[in-house]
């Protein structure tokens, strides 16, 4: 993806990317025994410790936001954020004030 956004930024697109994460997908809530599946996909990870993943999850996905920020601020680029939990009219609303600017 920061491939993409540094290209289309290099032909003189403009742009606009959020991040929808799920709350669970924000706080990593998992202790114990879980199967996670990739919705859709054959992915598949089967752990009996969850809470011991917690860490390294958060940092990562920390990191990929930082990143995503970071492509998109060095292409001129708006970066944003939703969380499900939130309406989708405020994720429509954000998206819409920066697609006017």
């Amino acid at each position: 993806m920061l491939d993409h956004i540094a290209r289309a930024a290099a032909i003189g697109l403009r742009g606009v990317v959020m991040q929808v994460l799920d709350p669970d997908e924000e706080t990593f809530p998992y202790d114990g025994a879980v199967l996670f599946r990739a919705p859709g996909g054959p992915g598949r990870h089967d752990t009996r410790d969850a809470g011991g993943l917690r860490d390294a999850y958060l940092a990562r996905l920390a990191q990929r936001r930082a990143d995503i920020g970071a492509a998109c601020a060095a292409a001129g680029w708006r970066f944003g954020t939703h969380d499900t939990a939130a309406a989708p009219a405020q994720a429509l609303m954000w998206l819409y004030q920066m697609l006017e600017g």
